[in-house]
């Protein structure tokens, strides 16, 4: 996973030498939580968190660009309240990740993005004694979001679909796989 991810640096780091590009900062807040499929929140309350970061605008053409980004992000659940058919208590958890979105941007204005996303766990907390572990310190997923720039000043919405199993949690019929979900909302400046 590493000699991946070293190796899409490399070709991106080769990609900014030879195309437009400009650098920005944005900062925003997330509304998180699990899933145990795609798309399908688990009944565990959930966490709004903060998030920040930069990115680097690659101009492919007139209206696609590519987008890298490393985002400094809270994620978790906040605590368990609610029904399912597991313990929620096994799910309580304050994950903080570096994301790195690599997202592409379609539109100039107002634009759609979308890309694959890869976190790297920077810490956990265990909000409750009965919280599973977490089987990998690596994340990975799907971007898809909307934005519209005005000047230098961006605003996006977006939402985060993880495919990796953080953990898997016994219940009544069978075992649940639990993966992140996130929905943000971000606010940005470009520099250049």
């Amino acid at each position: 996973m590493i000699k991946k991810l070293c190796l899409v640096i490399a070709f991106l780091f080769c990609s900014l030498v030879y195309s437009q590009k400009n650098l920005g900062v944005f900062a925003g807040l997330n509304y998180s939580y699990f899933t145990d499929g795609f798309a399908k929140q688990i009944n565990a309350s959930n966490k709004f968190g903060l998030q920040f970061g930069v990115l680097y605008n690659i101009q492919l053409t007139n209206t696609i660009s590519f987008r890298p980004k490393g985002v400094f992000s809270v994620q978790g659940d906040k605590e368990s309240e609610t029904t399912a058919p597991f313990d929620l208590n096994q799910v309580d958890h304050k994950l903080t990740y570096l994301n790195i979105p690599l997202d592409f941007k379609f539109g100039n204005k107002i634009y759609i993005i979308t890309g694959p996303q890869v976190g790297i766990l920077l810490s956990q907390n265990k909000l409750s004694e009965n919280a599973v572990t977490l089987k990998s310190k690596y994340d990975y997923g799907l971007n898809f979001g909307a934005g519209f720039q005005v000047d230098k000043l961006f605003f996006e919405v977006g939402i985060y679909q993880g495919l990796m199993n953080l953990f898997s949690v016994p219940s009544t019929t069978q075992e649940e796989d639990i993966r992140n979900g996130l929905l943000k909302f971000t606010v940005g400046y470009n520099y250049l």
